[in-house]
C-alpha cells in the first residue's frame, strides 16, 4: 500500500490495490504494462500539440567505479510525466521528479522541466544495459540509451607465474591472466630494449595468455613482461624472472698461440654459466695465476656469458708453456688448454724492443715538457691581459678625479666625484675585472682562453704528480 500512495501522490493516479503493483525480484516496483496505466490514466489530454523528445537518449559509456549520466530531452511536455525504467529487469527507477527505486545510486536532476538526467554514481558491470525514458500518454512514448560499463585490465596474481629458475632441458609454462571489460589483450616482451612484442619460434610458443618453452634452454633466460591492455587506462604489466641453470662451459677459438720474447701477449676463454661460476688461470709453470708484475688477469662479463682473459707481459723462456682457463659452480666444472710457443719478433717489434724499456717514458716526458710550456705561456699572457686593463682603469679614474666637480644637471644637484660612493660612477668604472662604458677599448679576457689555460694546468699537474 505503500508504494501505491507514493504513485498516487506523484502522479495523481486513483487508487491502486497493493496486489496489483508488480514487484521485481529484488523487491523493486516492476513494469508488467505500459507505463499509461501506471502514470494518470485519468489525466485530461491536452489540447494543441502534444509531447515529444528534443533528441533521441544518448549511449554512454563509463569505466567501473566511475559516475554515468543519461539524459533525456523532452518538449511541450505540460502536464504529462517522465519515467525512468531499466529495461532488462523491467525496474521503475523515477516517476517525474520522485524517485521509485530504493537504489542508493540513482539519483535524478531536471532543468527548465524539460531536461532530465539519470545519475548512476560508482557503476559496476551489473549496471551495463539498456535504460528507458518514457511519456505517460496514450499510447505512450519513449526513447532507450544504452549505458556500457567497461572495466581496466587488472592482472590476476594469484593465477599468473612468479619468477621462476629451472635446470636447463626441462619444460616451462609463463602464464599472465588478467581480467577487465572488454576483454584484455596481453602482449609478451623481453625486458631488452628491442620493444618488439615475443612471437613463437623453435623451442618456444607464444599465446594469449602464456609462453611454453619445450624445453627451456640457456638463451631463454631473460626477464620477461606481459602487458594487459583493452583500450581502457590504464594498461598493467606484470614482470617475471626467468633463470636457467646448467653447468659451466668453456670454448677456446685459438688453442694454440705463438709470441716473441719480451713483448706482451694475451690469451682469452669464453666460458657460458648460470649460476655465475668460480673462474681463474693455471699455467704448468707457474700454477694459478693472479695479477701482479708478470700478469694482468680480466673477466668480462655479459649476462651467463664470461670472457676471460691472460695478459703476459714481457713474455720469458718461462713462459712458453701449457695454460689452463677453469670455470666451476654448483652443476660442474669445465676447462680450456692453450699452448704458448715462442716465434720470432716481427720488424715492429724488435725496433720496440731495441728502443728499450726507457723510450715509452722519454716520450712521455717530451709531451710533459709540452704541456707545461704552452700553460706557462697562457698564464703568461693573462697576467699581461690583466695588468694593462688594471692600469687602464687607474688612468680614467685619475682623469675624472683632475677634472673636478661637474656642472649642475637640470635637477639643480652637481655631480659627484669618484671615489663618493655615487650609483652613477660606480655603474659605469664597475669593479677592476670589468669594463665600463667610457673604456670600452678594455675588452673582458675572454672565456675561451680561460679554459683553455685551466684545461693545460690540470693535466700537467696531474702528470708531475704521477712523475
Amino acid at each position: 500500500m505503500l508504494m501505491t500512495c507514493v504513485l498516487v501522490a506523484v502522479s495523481r493516479l486513483p487508487a491502486l490495490a497493493a496486489s496489483s503493483l508488480p514487484v521485481s525480484v529484488d523487491g523493486r516496483p516492476a513494469v508488467s504494462e505500459p507505463l499509461p496505466a501506471l502514470m494518470d490514466r485519468a489525466a485530461i489530454q491536452p489540447q494543441g500539440l502534444g509531447p515529444s523528445f528534443g533528441e533521441e537518449v544518448k549511449n554512454v559509456t563509463a569505466t567501473k567505479g566511475r559516475d554515468a549520466v543519461l539524459t533525456c530531452v523532452t518538449e511541450n511536455l505540460q502536464g504529462y510525466k517522465v519515467a525512468w525504467i531499466k529495461v532488462d529487469t523491467q525496474t521503475i527507477l523515477t516517476i517525474g521528479s520522485h524517485l521509485i527505486t530504493r537504489d542508493y545510486q540513482i539519483s535524478l536532476s531536471q532543468s527548465d522541466g524539460r531536461v532530465w538526467h539519470l545519475r548512476i554514481s560508482h557503476v559496476d558491470r551489473t549496471d551495463s544495459g539498456w535504460y528507458m525514458c518514457q511519456i505517460n500518454t496514450d499510447p505512450m512514448i519513449s526513447r532507450q540509451g544504452y549505458l556500457e560499463v567497461v572495466e581496466p585490465p587488472d592482472i590476476v596474481l594469484k593465477e599468473s607465474s612468479d619468477d621462476m629458475s629451472l635446470h636447463e632441458g626441462e619444460d616451462a609454462t609463463l602464464r599472465c591472466v588478467a581480467r577487465g571489460y572488454p576483454k584484455p589483450l596481453i602482449k609478451w616482451f623481453k625486458e631488452d630494449g628491442s620493444g618488439q612484442p615475443l612471437v613463437s619460434s623453435p623451442g618456444m610458443t607464444v599465446n594469449d595468455t602464456d609462453i611454453i618453452f619445450t624445453p627451456v634452454r640457456r638463451h631463454h633466460m631473460a626477464v620477461y613482461l606481459c602487458i594487459a591492455s583493452n583500450g581502457v587506462p590504464p594498461s598493467v604489466s606484470k614482470r617475471i624472472v626467468l633463470q636457467v641453470q646448467f653447468a659451466p662451459l668453456v670454448n677456446v677459438t685459438q688453442q694454440l698461440m705463438a709470441a716473441a720474447k719480451g713483448t706482451s701477449v694475451t690469451l682469452r676463454c669464453a666460458t657460458e654459466a648460470h649460476p655465475t661460476s668460480v673462474v681463474y688461470w693455471w699455467s704448468a709453470n707457474a700454477g694459478v695465476l693472479s695479477s701482479g708484475v708478470r700478469y694482468k688477469v680480466k673477466n668480462i662479463s655479459h649476462g651467463y656469458k664470461l670472457e676471460m682473459r691472460l695478459q703476459i707481459l714481457k713474455v720469458d723462456g718461462s713462459d712458453f708453456t701449457t695454460y689452463k682457463c677453469v670455470a666451476k659452480n654448483p652443476h660442474g666444472e669445465s676447462d680450456g688448454t692453450i699452448r704458448l710457443t715462442e716465434r720470432a719478433p716481427t720488424d715492429a717489434e724488435r725496433r720496440l724492443l731495441a728502443a728499450g724499456p726507457d723510450a715509452e717514458e722519454a716520450r712521455r716526458r717530451q709531451l710533459l715538457a709540452q704541456q707545461e710550456a704552452a700553460a706557462a705561456r697562457a698564464a703568461h699572457k693573462l697576467r699581461e691581459q690583466r695588468r694593462r686593463q688594471e692600469e687602464r682603469r687607474r688612468q680614467r679614474a685619475r682623469q675624472r678625479h683632475q677634472s673636478g666637480p661637474s656642472a649642475p644637471d637640470s635637477t639643480g644637484r652637481h655631480g659627484q666625484r669618484p671615489g663618493d660612493g655615487a650609483p652613477a660612477d660606480r655603474a659605469t668604472e664597475g669593479p677592476p675585472h670589468q669594463t665600463g662604458a667610457a673604456g670600452a677599448s678594455a675588452a673582458p679576457l675572454p672565456l675561451s682562453l680561460l679554459l683553455s689555460v685551466l684545461l693545460l694546468l690540470l693535466p700537467a699537474s696531474a702528470a708531475g704528480r704521477r712523475s
